[in-house]
């Protein structure tokens, strides 16, 4: 399994990689080759933040979940990856750069013709 951190990340990704991976994770869903359901969300009971956990399933390929904790004003997010069949933890990756970059790759991917 692969632990990849922050700067890991930064050093091995690009805009257009992500615009790209982006676009592909949105025809794959509106294909229904996908199952992306919808987020479970957690409140600490103090109010004080949120836990979210977000799965998502590409048969065959991968599985991952998406977890952002915040608390206080602070918040962070990983993401771990396992093989669909076998299970085998592929990777886990801090995901806070990811989770700021999908967002505006997301936008990127859906403005192309």
């Amino acid at each position: 399994m692969k632990l990849l951190s922050e700067s890991d990340l930064h050093r091995l990704l690009t805009p257009q990689m992500a615009i790209d991976s982006s676009a592909r994770a949105f025809i794959a869903l509106s294909r229904r080759e996908m199952i992306v359901p919808v987020r479970s969300e957690m409140a600490r009971p103090d109010g004080s933040g949120v836990v979210f956990a977000m799965p998502a399933l590409l048969p065959g390929h991968v599985l991952g979940l998406k977890l952002i904790a915040t608390r206080s004003g602070n918040s962070t997010a990983m993401v771990l990856l396992l093989d669909a069949e076998s299970l085998v933890p592929l990777g886990l990756l801090s995901a806070d750069f990811l989770t700021d970059w999908r967002t505006g790759a997301g936008i990127a991917a859906a403005t192309r013709k």
